[in-house]
């Protein structure tokens, strides 16, 4: 099992992120023992892994999401016996569900907000598929990976002046171990100018949700200041951006507000990996149809309350608004 910087255990299989990384280092040439080192687990991992998941004979690279699919599907029939008897636990799942929690969220919450009460998230999976298909909407999305684009990445770093490589940026913030450290990202669709900013907090995964009118630089930028300026000086001590255009104004965070600016190795998505989260948590709510000149800002709010009183497995189950209240008192 792995360790956080705030003294929470995490299950020690792998996530659909891990997979990525491992696909990708292994395109790139990278032994087991490298991959292994990279994504900070034992080579047996990955070597299991590839073994356990490889693709079909036809196909003669691993690939992540089928992995990851392959995993969920002998997880998810792993076990034939009826799941959620207790009636009690059956309408608190039917709750939690409709308003977006995962079945995971779910089984880590119920014994702190029910103590007598206890289930796991596989047994509410196999409840919703065979007792309560009307939920199976409210489930989470899968999401796609992205596809390696070409050999852009030198013109596109070369559009960000005084760019800070994430290489440089220090251990503390690396190790989540204090509030401040921040990542920031956006979404939108080829439907409307319009998108939406995402800001979050790497520690405490508080998150800050914002509507843009557009993806210019001086928008991302006015946008940032507007929103950071309202958080005390100590919770707004590094951020960490992708190579998007759109970040080509950094430097104003660093004047205006004293922000360390930090870039992602082009198309290394992962390294900002708790915003990439937080927008397929947003995502559940806007696909990428939507259309964001029909979206309000409070709209946008709302959604921001709910992602900040919902109860992540990586911080034990509690909300990031209980774990920024705790950091802050």
């Amino acid at each position: 099992m792995h360790q956080t910087t705030l003294g929470y255990k995490n299950y020690s299989h792998l996530a659909l992120n891990d997979r990525i990384k491992i696909e990708i280092l292994s395109k790139e040439g990278y032994n087991q023992s490298s991959i292994a080192a990279a994504i900070g687990r034992s080579q047996s991992t990955v070597s299991r892994e590839l073994k356990r998941n490889q693709p079909p004979k036809n196909q003669v690279k691993y690939n992540a999401e089928q992995a990851h699919n392959r995993s969920s599907d002998r997880k998810f029939s792993a076990a034939k016996k009826e799941r959620l008897k207790d009636p009690l636990i059956r309408e608190y799942v039917y709750v939690k569900i409709k308003i977006g929690w995962s079945p995971e969220q779910i089984a880590g919450r119920i014994p702190t907000d029910h103590p007598k009460l206890k289930t796991n998230h596989e047994s509410i999976y196999q409840y919703i598929y065979k007792n309560q298909r009307d939920l199976i909407p409210f489930l989470p999305r899968r999401h796609r990976i992205r596809r390696k684009r070409g050999l852009k990445n030198k013109s596109r770093v070369g559009k960000i002046p005084d760019r800070t490589p994430i290489e440089n940026r220090s251990n503390i913030a690396n190790t989540r171990s204090r509030i401040g450290d921040l990542e920031i990202d956006t979404l939108g669709s080829r439907k409307s100018k319009q998108c939406v900013q995402v800001i979050v907090d790497r520690l405490t995964r508080y998150t800050h949700i914002n509507l843009l009118k557009d993806k210019s630089a001086n928008e991302m930028m006015d946008k940032a200041v507007e929103c950071l300026k309202m958080l005390p000086v100590d919770m707004r001590k590094t951020i960490t951006f992708d190579n998007g255009t759109e970040n080509a104004g950094h430097m104003r965070l660093k004047t205006e507000l004293g922000i360390n600016t930090y870039f992602c190795n082009p198309y290394h998505s992962w390294e900002k990996g708790t915003v990439e989260n937080t927008i397929g948590l947003i995502r559940r709510k806007f696909p990428k149809s939507t259309n964001f000149s029909t979206v309000n800002n409070e709209k946008l709010k709302e959604l921001e309350v709910q992602l900040n009183n919902r109860p992540r497995k990586c911080l034990n189950y509690m909300t990031p608004i209980e774990i920024m209240k705790l950091c802050t008192s």
